[in-house]
């Protein structure tokens, strides 16, 4: 808001003297008159008040002395005495223009503009270049904020007379007016050239230069203002905001105070300061001096503004919408509040409103940090994490210092792949504010990717102590819990997340992440639904979702979610990823390996993929390219479980077993409680003849997971060669169940049946094993299946 303030000098009060050698009486009033004229040069008012009274006694028609009275009591701020002897002299001689500007200018101070106005103009309608005239109406228009004809007036005054420098600078001031800054710092140079203790120009020529955002020159001329003694208190509110400009919030606060000091009514000061606390991130102090710039201005633009920034990331969301919206209502053109606005929707997942508020904003105004802000959360939301970056990254450069947004920046290069980097943007946080939470939760969740799994820890307990209520910190250190096994620790971590903001679709996503490794699947599903209720945009609740189905069997609707996931986000490699894992249940190995490779394409670091693209490899027999995907998972990462655990299962399958068991033996060091390296070590014994060591292994496979069905075929053939025939039919029954129909199985159940006396079932069993290729199955039959031999024979 342009704040104007005439300097009383902007007004000249008429003096004219006369001699008069009439009467001794007249002589003596003339005496007592120039005595005045003496006591009043000598700027003693009170005296040359007396002295002129004595005139005027001796000589009641004595206009100059009237006038000059009048004059005296206006240097003495007495506008009631000075209007009565104005009039009078008017009265006494209705031509003498000088008592006509003198009275306008008592009118003016009264705040008649009206009136003032009248006075000038009866005096130029007589007198078109009577310059004082001119100069007095210019500064009643610019009072009565009509800029141009301000303008119009000083431009004639100046055409009168080129050599007055006031004249210059009142002219600048209604430039300043009209917002022509750039012609209002020319007329202010023009005015110090031709007298440079014109002091009041100082200031104007720095507001000036201030809403050119010639920061450097404008301080240097709100600095001489104070110097000379001139606007201290406005000069102090603009020395503060250009500090706050600056990112220079100590001196922002300096100035401030000694600012509300001098003028403890200035709503500008309390904004200025209120903006430093605010960057300062004390936030009780800067909501009360914000609070108090509204008190003193209902139309404080920058009040209402920063509160409402404040209550947003204090997440009263509704109290800041109110302020944001009244922000906008006084001034449309606000691109902070629009910016603003557009974080608070994003809060509330309202993304439609939250798109239209950040392109206002940039529309408004492009190369603003706050509307870079914005629409890097917008994108960041959207998913578009790359483009986030980008204007985040011109955000801090704009806003140097800014907390939040390099806090933001700082978890973009997290989600990107750039852990290292963020760390270094959390620690410029916590060197701005060591308390500030924000740094630590992205230092956690830096940490988290780098799997630095204790620090992490440490961090978001660090920030939950900053703030208890920061749910941000929560699901990091769920998420946390999560990797270090600590699953009961994270779903209580969820929940707490939940009961402290159940409007947030991440809490339920954080507590689906954990009743699905709890392989509570039903739970996860119907957590990962109400996030996406909330949430429809993002792909990574729908990722999630369709690996609860998956898990559930679902499959169908597994792949609907993956699906919709990549409707939402082509690109999105996990989406890829989970489809082929369905798809590899369902035994589509093609379908499968196509969403392998494309994932790996997006992400060819994905480990998971890479292991799992080599499972498939193995299977349709192209065991050099696995053998290649699996050299590539060691190299990325010697200790990932699954790069040993499948190039052990590889080499088994292309005859070397001897190696396939070293790196089975190495998968099971590295993790003793994944089943499948005890499933594959399993199989490689039973090869190598160790039946003993085999069956050690599927029981410690099956007691660790239960549901990997070839441990059952493996288990039957065991108990089988064991004579262990129930065990091995009840094996064989489970394998069945789980869809593992091969001829190996039926062979086993039918023998186990046949030899517990079940010849019915067992051959049954057998004929579908001879029948599916099983070359042991006809001699079994011609032992258990007298019948079933003689069908044998006819068919041949």
């Amino acid at each position: 808001m342009m704040l104007l303030r005439m300097n009383k000098k902007i007004f000249s009060v008429a003096i004219f003297s006369f001699c008069f050698l009439i009467s001794v009486s007249a002589q003596n009033a003339i005496s007592y008159y120039n005595s005045g004229i003496k006591k009043k040069d000598a700027n003693d008012m009170l005296g040359a008040i007396e002295e002129f009274s004595k005139a005027i006694e001796l000589q009641s028609d004595f206009v100059d002395a009237y006038n000059n009275r009048g004059t005296s009591y206006y240097a003495l701020k007495n506008f009631k005495e000075a209007l009565a002897d104005f009039n009078r002299a008017i009265e006494l001689k209705p031509d003498f223009m000088a008592a006509y500007i003198n009275r306008g200018s008592v009118y003016y101070d009264l705040g008649d503009f009206s009136k003032a106005l009248t006075d000038f103009n009866d005096v130029i309608n007589k007198e078109p270049k009577n310059f004082q005239a001119l100069k007095n109406r210019g500064g009643t228009y610019v009072a009565m904020k009509d800029f141009k004809n301000a303008i119009s007036d000083y431009d004639k005054a100046i055409a009168i007379n080129t050599k007055d420098p006031s004249i210059y600078i009142f002219r600048g001031i209604a430039r300043n007016g009209l917002q022509d800054y750039q012609l209002a710092i020319k007329d202010f140079n023009q005015g110090i050239q031709l007298k440079g203790d014109l002091l009041f120009a100082y200031y104007h020529r720095g507001y000036a230069k201030y809403q050119l955002k010639l920061w450097n020159e404008a301080q240097a001329d709100f600095l001489k203002s104070i110097e000379v003694g001139e606007e201290k208190a406005l000069s102090y509110t603009y020395l503060s905001g250009i500090s706050n400009e600056k990112s220079d919030f100590k001196s922002a606060i300096q100035y401030g105070e000694l600012a509300i000091g001098l003028d403890s009514k200035s709503a500008l000061a309390h904004e200025n300061l209120g903006y430093a606390y605010y960057r300062l991130s004390e936030d009780a102090q800067a909501i009360n001096l914000l609070s108090k710039a509204i008190e003193l201005n209902v139309q404080s633009n920058g009040g209402y503004l920063y509160r409402g920034a404040l209550y947003l990331r204090d997440r009263q969301l509704d109290l800041a919408e109110k302020d944001l919206n009244e922000a906008i209502k006084l001034n449309s053109n606000t691109s902070r509040a629009y910016a603003f606005r557009s974080l608070l929707y994003n809060e509330r997942y309202d993304l439609e409103k939250a798109e239209k508020d950040a392109q206002k904003a940039l529309s408004l105004n492009a190369q603003d940090g706050y509307s870079l802000w914005a629409s890097a959360m917008n994108k960041m939301r959207k998913h578009q994490n790359k483009a986030a970056f980008v204007d985040i990254q011109k955000a801090v450069l704009l806003t140097p210092q800014h907390i939040e947004m390099i806090a933001l920046r700082s978890l973009i290069k997290t989600i990107n792949g750039n852990p290292t980097d963020a760390l270094n943007d959390a620690n410029i946080v916590l060197n701005l504010n060591s308390k500030s939470a924000l740094g630590n939760i992205d230092y956690g969740y830096a940490y988290l990717a780098l799997k630095k799994y204790p620090e992490a820890i440490k961090n978001f307990e660090d920030a939950l102590v900053e703030n208890p209520q920061s749910i941000q910190a929560l699901w990091g250190l769920s998420k946390t819990q999560l990797k270090l096994n600590s699953v009961d620790q994270a779903l209580k971590t969820a929940d707490m997340a939940i009961q402290l903001n159940g409007r947030e679709p991440e809490s339920w996503a954080t507590r689906a992440e954990a009743s699905q490794v709890k392989g509570n699947y039903d739970a996860s599903q119907s957590d990962w639904s109400k996030a996406i209720q909330k949430d429809k945009f993002n792909p990574e609740y729908y990722v999630g979702r369709a690996q609860s189905r998956r898990s559930l069997g679902l499959t169908s609707e597994g792949i609907d979610d993956s699906n919709l996931a990549l409707q939402l986000d082509s690109i999105y490699a996990p989406a890829y990823f989970i489809r082929g894992n369905i798809y590899f249940d369902l035994r589509k190995y093609t379908e499968a390996l196509a969403d392998y490779n494309i994932a790996l394409e997006l992400e060819p670091n994905d480990l998971k993929a890479l292991a799992n693209r080599v499972n498939i490899k193995t299977m349709k027999g192209d065991y050099k390219s696995a053998m290649k995907d699996c050299e590539t998972i060691l190299k990325l990462d010697p200790s990932f479980l699954l790069g040993w655990a499948n190039r052990g299962s590889l080499k088994a399958t292309v005859g070397d077993l001897k190696g396939g068991l070293a790196d089975l033996n190495r998968a099971i060091e590295i993790d003793s409680t994944y089943a499948t390296s005890y499933s594959n070590r399993s199989q490689v014994k039973f090869f190598m003849g160790d039946d003993e060591g085999a069956l050690n292994d599927v029981n410690r496979s099956i007691a660790l997971d239960g549901k990997i069905s070839v441990d059952y075929v493996l288990r039957s053939t065991l108990y089988l060669k064991k004579e262990e025939y129930q065990l091995a039919a009840n094996d064989a029954t489970r394998a069945l169940q789980m869809r593992e129909e091969t001829n190996v199985v039926y062979y086993n159940r039918g023998v186990a049946l046949s030899e517990l006396g079940h010849l019915e079932e067992g051959c049954a069993d057998l004929k579908k094993a001879l029948e599916k290729g099983n070359a042991g199955a006809a001699t079994a039959i011609k032992k258990y299946c007298p019948k079933e031999v003689n069908e044998v024979k006819e068919k041949k």
